[in-house]
């Protein structure tokens, strides 16, 4: 039998059945899925060279995770993403992107 995890332990109350998710699961779920349209990658890249034909291309540079702050369209996300750059590329869970001054 599950308890209801004041002692520790997992558990929403009463037996669950087999493959049922515990009650913190379907919390935690719920949590994430309204979460979701809010949470984005920032990426940035740089420009590149071939030697064999002189196109210039734009390289993937780096990315982070980050979430949308405000209605305005603010993100936050870790300093080591956007130090020392002008703009990033933002996509969004429905893989938008956009791009973003820093």
């Amino acid at each position: 039998e599950a308890s209801d995890g004041a002692d520790g332990s997992l558990g929403g109350g009463g037996a669950l059945a087999a493959g049922s998710p515990l009650p913190s699961e379907e919390t935690a779920r719920r949590v994430f899925a309204a979460a979701l349209p809010s949470v984005v990658c920032v990426s940035h890249s740089r420009s590149a060279q071939s030697f064999a034909s002189l196109d210039v291309f734009d390289l993937p540079a780096g990315q982070a995770s980050g979430f949308i702050w405000d209605s305005r369209g603010h993100v936050v996300t870790c300093h080591r993403a956007i130090k020392g750059l002008a703009e990033v590329k933002v996509t969004l869970h429905d893989n938008s992107t956009y791009t973003a001054k820093v």
